[in-house]
């Protein structure tokens, strides 16, 4: 391959068994466009080891399939591997795609997709994005096995997403879990848990932060462990964190700043002085269980009233060992829904109530009357007066 290829339909390379197909890299490389190079043998190489130095390959287009990017003696010195932002490299078949860095370089500011039960590795060094156990950059859509060299990650800088009760992220050099320590999502970082996928991370520390985006999808679980005599914790300082599953830790949930949606379970003491949204979205309501639940003066917990039955059409904030309220309740009246006079919405379950809203905003209904707020011992309830 040579200069810029502009690929828009499907192009395929195979070869018979114990045979392969060699692509080699001469200069610079660019593959552009909206199509696929498809490459079907475990044996075929992009990148083939007999380029001369200063070979490079910038991907940012689809390469999909099986085989080896740098064959069996790697990229090679001064040659390069770049997945742009608009490159996708997508292991798709029961043998793996592998990236042999070797002394070369590898560089990932696209995305690297792996299909439940395949695989891709990185091996050899050189894969740029990993370094001082911090990912950086790229999306990392995981559904099979992700790995590369000494794949420790305790900060994630970059966008992860596993996907399935089977996805993972593994140190290739000795199949370890890349994610038994992670501890920190940072600004850039965004972690996602869905369609079933557990994760315990040990945090050495006892404290896992986020100042990114979290997210627990529905029947997946983020569990945080330490090791003794340490009692794990999980603190927001910024960003979001999502949970339609279960997060847990042992010694509680601090939000100081940023946001919290979802409907699933947080299996922990919460104290919060950011912002907490009862369902996915400021239109999306749902019901989001606590262990028990402190609001600062400074928090503040949205729900929203979109029809009469809890959980599913208005917001309900579910605790099971007691409220402390402060702060704001901010209510919203979504999907076209007419609440009518006499309506009772039960936006929090609890064992024990303490305190009260400092503020509460939405009491007005668009379409006419106003809710008032009732303080009962073990529920907060908004009824509708004219």
């Amino acid at each position: 391959m040579h200069g810029t290829i502009t690929n828009n339909s499907s192009m395929k390379f195979t070869a018979p068994s114990g045979s392969s197909v060699v692509l080699d890299v001469v200069g610079a490389v660019t593959l552009n466009g909206s199509g696929t190079l498809t490459s079907t043998n475990p044996n075929n190489e992009i990148m083939g080891y007999a380029q001369a130095a200063g070979g490079s390959l910038l991907n940012q287009s689809t390469i999909q399939g099986t085989g080896q990017f740098g064959g069996a003696g790697g990229i090679g010195t001064g040659n390069s591997l770049i997945n742009g932002t608009k490159g996708t490299i997508f292991a798709n078949q029961s043998n793996p795609f592998v990236i042999n860095v070797g002394s070369g370089s590898f560089t990932n500011t696209g995305t690297l997709h792996v299909k439940t039960g395949s695989a891709m590795y990185a091996t050899g060094g050189g894969f740029t994005n990993f370094s001082g156990n911090t990912l950086t950059g790229g999306k990392y859509m995981v559904s099979g096995t992700l790995g590369f060299d000494g794949a420790n990650i305790l900060t994630n800088a970059a966008n992860i997403t596993l996907t399935g009760a089977s996805a993972q992220i593994i140190n290739d050099l000795n199949s370890a879990n890349a994610l038994a320590n992670f501890a920190t999502n940072a600004t850039t970082g965004s972690f996602s848990l869905l369609s079933g996928k557990l994760i315990n991370t040990t945090v050495t520390s006892g404290n896992f932060s986020n100042a990114g985006k979290v997210t627990v999808g529905v029947g997946s679980g983020f569990q945080i462990s330490a090791p003794s005599p340490l009692i794990p914790t999980y603190t927001q300082t910024a960003g979001t964190t999502t949970v339609d599953g279960v997060l847990t830790a042992a010694g509680g949930v601090t939000i100081q700043a940023g946001k919290v949606f979802g409907r699933g379970t947080i299996a922990s003491t919460v104290v919060s002085s950011g912002s907490v949204t009862v369902g996915d979205s400021a239109t999306k309501a749902g019901k989001l269980s606590l262990s028990t639940y402190t609001q600062k003066s400074t928090g503040s917990l949205n729900v929203q009233i979109g029809g009469l039955t809890a959980g599913t059409q208005y917001s309900q904030l579910a605790v099971a060992n007691g409220v402390s309220l402060n702060g704001t309740l901010n209510i919203k009246v979504v999907n076209g829904f007419v609440p009518a006079v006499g309506n009772t919405f039960t936006i929090l379950t609890t064992s024990a109530r303490s305190g009260t809203f400092a503020h509460v905003n939405g009491l007005t209904i668009p379409t006419g009357g106003h809710f008032t707020v009732a303080y009962n011992p073990t529920n907060v309830t908004l009824t509708v007066g004219p």
